[in-house]
């Protein structure tokens, strides 16, 4: 799952990163590989979606997320900045693995989690700043929309479901924004 989703995802960041090398789209993904890797991606996209630190999630998070980090930044000597950029795109990465895993053990087909999370260049404007400013989930017009796209793609009628759905599509939208400035400062 964590290589369906990090395809959609890889491709999801501005026009240019299509260019990129594939030693400079390793780089992009550093902290989320290194997410993988530690099989930390459940921890930190459960302290991401989390409303309250209570439950202990976020310092293991932020440890997970910290030794991530802390290894791409030696390996590519990342400037603070970089390194920001680097853990807000890993954050997303595995924000969205993680739903899409959800969503798997819900019932719902991979080609389907695909599909969804490949909706994103497809979005309007305003649909992608909801997403990126967290506006949505008041919005009944905006998940009228989602619900129509989400269900064309074969998502199953359930709300719970389209939730972790738009969720993806907010991973989508807000990592390919990290993306593209790590493109833009790094690479340009």
């Amino acid at each position: 799952m964590a290589v369906a989703l990090g395809l959609a995802f890889a491709s999801a960041g501005a026009a240019g990163a299509q260019d990129l090398s594939e030693a400079q789209t390793q780089e992009v993904h550093c902290v989320h590989n290194a997410l993988v890797a530690r099989r930390a991606t459940s921890l930190v996209a459960q302290s991401y979606l989390s409303e309250t630190t209570v439950n202990g999630f976020r310092g293991r998070a932020d440890g997970a997320l910290e030794a991530a980090a802390t290894g791409c930044a030696q390996l590519y000597e990342w400037d603070d900045m970089v390194r920001g950029l680097g853990v807000a795109i890993g954050t997303m990465g595995a924000t969205g693995d993680f739903l899409g895993v959800q969503l798997k053990a819900a019932g719902v087909a991979e080609a389907t989690i695909e599909k969804i999370a490949g909706l994103k260049p497809g979005l309007s404007q305003r649909d992608k700043e909801l997403l990126m400013d967290g506006g949505w989930g008041d919005d009944r017009a905006f998940m009228a929309r989602m619900r129509t796209k989400l269900l064309a793609a074969g998502a199953p009628d359930d709300e719970a479901i389209i939730l972790n759905a738009v969720k993806i599509l907010e991973t989508e939208v807000i990592g390919a924004d990290f993306i593209a400035s790590f493109v833009e400062v790094q690479f340009s």
